[in-house]
């Protein structure tokens, strides 16, 4: 597991992490915006999403990949991803 990181730099080094995701959402939005019906990328900014307890966000993006066409394990995926989701928001009866 990844400690976080303490003493000189620690702070820079986090907000060089922060600028990093955030640069990253920002690119997956550029690429929806391109390809609105890409499940593969839904599911990868759900991803970091759930990874950020952006949990709303996320579940936007998993639910739209699960109603476009996909291969089963992208599916899979997304299914685990929202799960994830629905428990984060403490909602135990939709994670199911």
């Amino acid at each position: 597991p990844a400690r976080a990181q303490t003493g000189p730099g620690a702070a820079e080094a986090a907000a060089y992490t922060e600028s990093i995701v955030a640069d990253t959402v920002e690119a997956f939005g550029r690429a929806l915006a391109l390809r609105p019906d890409d499940a593969a990328v839904r599911v990868q900014r759900g991803s970091l999403l759930v990874d950020l307890k952006d949990y709303e966000a996320a579940l936007t993006d998993l639910d739209a990949a699960l109603g476009l066409p996909a291969p089963a394990p992208l599916r899979i995926t997304a299914l685990h991803l929202r799960t994830r989701a629905w428990l984060g928001l403490h909602r135990f009866e939709a994670a199911l």
